[in-house]
């Protein structure tokens, strides 16, 4: 709790703008931060604008995903160019999918599953702001659209460097 308190401050703190960055460069640098999980990179090479907070996105989506999905989790993360210079990054999982009433509200600080009671916290919450702040959107939704059992997705668009 208190290092995700110490991230906002970072956020609030931080002086507006972006750099170019390699995105594969910052995933490895997270992986490494997970040794034994099982995580999958696919079209990962690419350079966005953001800054060096970026990490904080991935580590804070695979403890999610760790957090929910326990020891045997398998993480993907996968891209997609959607034009107008933006990059689509997913981060999904094999865990149980979020249920469709809760995707709008895992970003907020605090949302709670009311079914298990569990509390997403701060982490999606940071996600959040700092995608913002890079100028892209994030949102839930399941692995494989429409089935919720595939398990979960996180998405975000990122401005792709020229």
């Amino acid at each position: 709790m208190i290092r995700n308190i110490e991230t906002i401050s970072r956020i609030y703190k931080m002086k507006p703008g972006v750099v170019s960055l390699d995105l594969a460069e910052v995933l490895k640098k997270e992986i490494a931060l997970h040794p034994n999980v099982s995580i999958v990179l696919e079209g990962c090479n690419h350079t966005v604008l953001a800054n060096d907070m970026m990490g904080v996105i991935f580590d804070n989506l695979f403890s999610n995903c760790l957090k929910f999905g326990g020891s045997g989790v398998r993480i993907e993360v996968s891209t997609r160019d959607i034009g107008e210079e933006m990059l689509e990054i997913t981060v999904a999982d094999n865990r149980p999918g979020i249920p469709d009433v809760m995707k709008p509200k895992v970003f907020d600080r605090f949302a709670q599953d009311s079914n298990t009671r569990s509390s997403y916290g701060f982490g999606l919450h940071i996600v959040k702001m700092l995608v913002e702040g890079y100028g892209g959107n994030v949102w839930a939704d399941n692995r494989i659209h429409g089935e919720l059992a595939s398990g979960a997705a996180i998405r975000f668009t990122l401005h792709l460097a020229e």
